[in-house]
């Protein structure tokens, strides 16, 4: 067990390095331009990824272990492929990607919709070690192809870099391949057509909150490309990207806070973990965030170039949507654990109102440091939101968040296994 939770803590903690030392390289090697048409390429398959996971993604980890594999991939790589034509299409359309990328959207977003399915399926089928492969491979690969590309042969290039993401995503096919054929197979009587009924409507409860959750996170990106353009969206990229780096502390403790809450029928004391849970997700992330802000503006010019300096500006107002996140992001995990996911998706919709409302005034008016607002107003909304629904239905007072002495304790006996 130690193994599988050190191997998964490793390969996320790997991706995201290697995710953030993509962003240097682009950044520095490219420019602020370049730099705005990647962040923009990245966030339109991760829409395409949204669709493609109402099938291949949560429910087709949940079917897994009871199920043909057979049928099941049947099923996931159809609509994955369709799904990921479609709706490609459908933002080349809007015109929220620029029409000549559309070809480079496509060639990337089919391949990791597989590479998704894949790692689905070996979650439902405990092949956490595995999945730690597809990951890491898929990270490797990658950050591994941009360095030769930019530092080896020397290509400046943009299409080169997409070549990269294509060629990372095939690689980890070619391994996920292997796995699926490695793994036992499950004979099962449910036929195609009724199965797929029931992994569409399993699928959708748990997407629509995650689609929620995306339009609060980029809905800005497409703000700042239509009025600002790329290279200002690419200074802005850039520090979302340093702001994720501090998301892994409290998704970290989210997916921990989630391993205990799913293992207790006390609601108290799902509720009372799920306190602590917050409190030390701020604690940490707020003593990270400190070090952030007190990074000097030559650092980000040295690491990224001369068209990054503004960084550290927004990151002051950024902190707070950093902050609040950390809360919320236990909070949300708690109701998720306690399979009430209808709250998590209206507070997703609070947000969205915000974030809609925020980002058209803001952005116009402010800029970029509109921009970071905007994420803290939307933050900030769905918190209060949260913690309304939280202390109606756990029966505990706003009191209990405040810091107490027993708090330490109370972190040692949670990481160290005990409820």
């Amino acid at each position: 067990m130690l193994i599988k939770i050190f191997g998964t803590v490793f390969s996320k903690t790997f991706a995201a390095v290697a995710n953030f030392l993509i962003v240097i390289l682009t950044a520095k090697y490219l420019g602020a331009g370049a730099r705005g048409e990647i962040a923009l390429v990245v966030l339109s398959v991760s829409i395409v990824a949204l669709f493609q996971a109402i099938i291949g993604g949560s429910a087709l980890t949940f079917f897994a272990a009871n199920h043909s594999l057979k049928r099941l991939l049947t099923i996931a790589l159809s609509w994955s492929f369709v799904l990921g034509v479609i709706v490609s299409f459908v933002l080349g359309y809007f015109e929220l990607i620029q029409p000549d990328l559309l070809v480079e959207l496509l060639l990337i977003s089919i391949p990791q919709g597989v590479v998704l399915i894949f790692q689905s399926v070996l979650i439902g089928r405990k092949g956490i070690i595995e999945y730690n492969v597809l990951e890491f491979t898929r990270s490797a690969t990658l950050v591994g192809t941009i360095c030769l590309v930019l530092l080896g042969f020397g290509k400046e290039d943009l299409s080169w870099i997409y070549a990269a993401y294509i060629t990372a995503n095939l690689a980890t096919v070619g391994f996920g391949t292997y796995f699926m054929w490695q793994l036992p197979r499950v004979e099962s009587d449910t036929l195609i057509i009724p199965l797929s009924k029931k992994m569409v409507r399993f699928g959708i409860q748990v997407q629509l909150n995650n689609i929620a959750q995306m339009f609060n996170y980029r809905f800005v990106y497409f703000v700042i490309e239509k009025w600002k353009g790329l290279e200002v969206l690419g200074v802005f990229s850039v520090a979302i990207s340093i702001a994720e780096i501090l998301w892994i502390i409290s998704k970290s403790i989210a997916t921990y806070q989630t391993a205990i809450l799913v293992n207790l029928t006390d609601r108290l004391k799902q509720a009372t973990n799920t306190v602590a849970f917050s409190k030390m997700s701020l604690a940490f992330t707020s003593i990270a965030l400190v070090v952030l802000l007190l990074i000097p503006e030559s650092f980000f010019v040295l690491v990224f170039g001369d068209e990054f300096a503004y960084i550290k500006q927004i990151n002051f107002y950024f902190a707070p949507a950093i902050l609040f996140l950390s809360f919320f992001g236990i909070l949300n995990h708690y109701f998720y654990s306690i399979d009430r996911n209808s709250i998590n998706i209206y507070a997703a919709l609070v947000g969205n109102v915000l974030t809609l409302v925020s980002a058209f005034f803001l952005i116009d008016n402010y800029n970029l440091e509109g921009a970071a607002l905007t994420y803290s107003i939307a933050n900030v909304g769905m918190l209060i939101f949260l913690v309304v629904k939280f202390l109606a239905i756990s029966g505990l007072k706003l009191n209990d968040f405040s810091p107490k002495k027993s708090d330490f304790q109370k972190f040692k006996t949670l990481l160290s296994g005990g409820r």
